[in-house]
């Protein structure tokens, strides 16, 4: 038998052996964070550094784990049929989450690989949940009893520390809470695929500075 495959793989799932630099996440997140109540992503008490113009990628010290990175971007954006001839990376941050810290769901819009990397992953540190595709199509069919079925609304995907995932950025997607002590660190790269003779400079940009004084006319 062999199996047919009629839909691409979404997530794909690595690990950086050498491992990430936990002190100098901790360093950045203390500089650049933004508390949950600050965040419109973070809950809990986590804390951000997304918008932070610090972004991690650009670190000398991250060069040998970007070379390693880009081949598996590559695969990805294979996988998933993309017309492109470059990529680049628009933003990174990291995000940490102290006991009861999680990130809520979310997606990341136009982002053609999100990349999820594991600084640190505490026993019992959370796992990454992923809306379950096709759910609506699954549901007519009877419902086995068993945990992380395909009936279910999110699917769990354990993760460990040094565990590096890759998914398209229309995915929803959240973590579950930290129940331990120590902190869970997360570093997120965001990327995209261009064809770059169909890009548009900014100069080509119709760009309009948002009004807030617009609303829709109501009839009388």
């Amino acid at each position: 038998m062999n199996e047919v495959k009629i839909i691409p793989n979404i997530v794909f799932k690595y690990s950086y052996e050498p491992g990430f630099n936990v002190d100098k996440f901790k360093d950045h997140i203390e500089l650049h964070g933004n508390k949950s109540e600050y965040s419109i992503s973070e809950a809990g008490g986590g804390i951000t550094t997304a918008g932070n113009k610090d972004n991690p990628h650009f670190w000398p010290s991250m060069s040998p784990f970007l070379t390693w990175l880009r081949p598996k971007i590559e695969i990805a954006l294979n996988e998933w049929d993309v017309a492109y001839d470059s990529w680049f990376i628009s933003k990174s941050w990291a995000n940490l989450h102290p006991k009861g810290g999680h990130t809520k769901p979310h997606e990341h819009g136009p982002g053609s690989v999100v990349i999820s990397c594991y600084v640190k992953q505490p026993t019992n540190g959370g796992n990454l949940l992923f809306e379950s595709l096709l759910r609506e199509r699954w549901i007519a069919y009877s419902r086995e009893d068993k945990t992380s079925n395909i009936h279910d609304y999110w699917r769990e995907v354990a993760v460990n520390t040094n565990d590096v995932l890759l998914f398209p950025g229309w995915v929803t997607h959240k973590t579950q809470a930290n129940e331990t002590d120590e902190d869970r660190i997360v570093f997120t790269i965001n990327i995209g695929a261009v064809i770059q003779g169909q890009m548009l400079q900014q100069d080509d940009l119709h760009i309009q500075e948002r009004s807030d004084d617009t609303s829709i006319p109501r009839r009388k």
